[in-house]
């Protein structure tokens, strides 16, 4: 079976692909013409990877872009969407499609399906997120157009094979609405199975390592800074929203409070709306000795800084039934605790996947982040077994393990078809 990854949002079909390749199977990432350019060019493939010869041969870009252009064309400019017979000539030769974003609307505007469908974003890409139901608001015309690449999206969803999906909020409930059932299987995001034996850190990034070896609690944070609500988002909305980003800052000057004689360290990211603010409440709150802040940076040099640090930490949403994005899962993989709000109970996590949750320092508000903090700064071999605890699970459920489950799921379809 020749499996085609279309789409390369945040470099999960990247991932996907390299499992699939370390496991036996014939995948190919084709990522669309917008994936890992402009503003996402952290997210291009030789940012995630020190051996990029080793996949480039395996990487075929498709000539669409990953926006509604894709199958609405520019109308302002009259251009017209990309050629359907193009498209069906540059998939010829797959037997297998695995897709997101744009995908689901593209295969239906073929006249072709996916086997599996899996979202990226809350709310599901293109139908129903925050951003997508603030954008057709913007104007008539735009809600005109985007009304029907939603609908195109809901068509070639519910016509996928499979859907695959562990985010229980917001997606649950746009999955709900389209009338299509999926498997909560989450999306084997971060690879580690490269090594990074020959890395090359700047010497920016050496320096930060040192920093890091010299503090009694060193963390590092990568997710985005969003935390003031704008004030076109209605409030009851923005809950759903923020990642409550100042409450690692609050948290850090929480701890310091209490331990005057620490020397803990933040390493932070320049990334997000609000990182200006973040800087500002850094100064209100007196601990820019404690923070370092550094600059959006490529996946392969964030595991770097994560393997040296005490703790990961991941984002503070609280929507009951939303799981822990990307940095929770490079945290995972680099196996280290994760600082992150839980928005489980472990039964009902439990419930829904079929297995446990990993232990993580649970935080939903700054006395929390403090508090974890003390907990790892007191007990270093704690987190040394909390972090080998995380690697275990991350192999089990959300790395080589997890994407075996979604061969499992393509061998299903190959055998029904039989």
């Amino acid at each position: 079976m020749r499996i085609a990854i279309i789409g390369n949002m945040n470099n999960n079909g990247f991932a996907l692909m390299r499992y699939f390749r370390d496991l036996g199977a014939d995948a190919w990432l084709l990522p669309f013409a917008t994936d890992g350019t402009g503003s996402l060019d952290h997210f291009a493939p030789q940012a995630d990877t020190w051996h990029l010869a080793k996949w480039r041969r395996f990487i075929s870009p498709l000539p669409v872009p990953n926006t509604t252009a894709a199958i609405i064309g520019h109308p302002p400019g009259f251009r017209r969407p990309p050629s359907k017979t193009r498209i069906r000539e540059v998939l010829a030769g797959y037997d297998a499609f695995i897709g997101s974003g744009v995908a689901p609307a593209l295969f239906e505007r073929i006249g072709r399906r996916l086997d599996i469908f899996y979202p990226y974003s809350v709310g599901i890409e293109f139908y129903g997120t925050v951003e997508f139901r603030a954008r057709m608001a913007a104007s008539r015309i735009r809600r005109l157009l985007h009304t029907r690449v939603r609908l195109m999206q809901a068509r070639g969803i519910r016509s996928a094979s499979h859907c695959l999906n562990a985010e229980l909020s917001l997606t649950r409930q746009s999955f709900d609405e389209i009338g299509k059932a999926f498997e909560r299987i989450g999306m084997p995001i971060v690879y580690n199975r490269d090594p990074s034996d020959c890395a090359d850190p700047s010497s920016r990034l050496r320096q930060i390592l040192h920093r890091m070896s010299l503090a009694d609690v060193a963390m590092f944070g990568a997710a985005r800074q969003m935390w003031i609500r704008p004030s076109h988002i209605p409030r009851e909305e923005w809950s759903l929203r923020t990642k409550n980003s100042d409450w690692l800052i609050r948290g850090l000057a929480e701890f310091t409070r209490n331990r005057p004689h620490a020397r803990p360290l933040l390493a932070i990211v320049e990334y997000g709306p609000d990182v200006d603010a973040t800087k500002r409440l850094v100064g209100e709150l007196g601990v820019g000795d404690y923070v370092q802040w550094l600059p959006i940076m490529p996946r392969r040099e964030i595991m770097l800084l994560l393997q040296a640090c005490h703790i990961g930490v991941g984002e503070f949403y609280t929507d009951a039934g939303l799981l822990w994005g990307g940095t929770g899962w490079e945290a995972l993989a680099a196996g280290r605790p994760l600082l992150q709000a839980f928005n489980f109970t472990d039964e009902g996590y439990k419930a829904e996947f079929g297995h446990r949750p990993p232990e993580m320092l649970d935080a939903r508000s700054p006395s929390d982040v403090a508090r974890q903090m003390a907990r790892i700064a007191d007990l270093e071999d704690k987190g040394r077994a909390i972090g080998r605890a995380s690697l275990q699970w991350f192999e089990e459920h959300g790395g080589i393990g997890l994407a075996r489950r979604w061969l499992d799921v393509l061998d299903r379809r190959e055998r029904a078809e039989i």
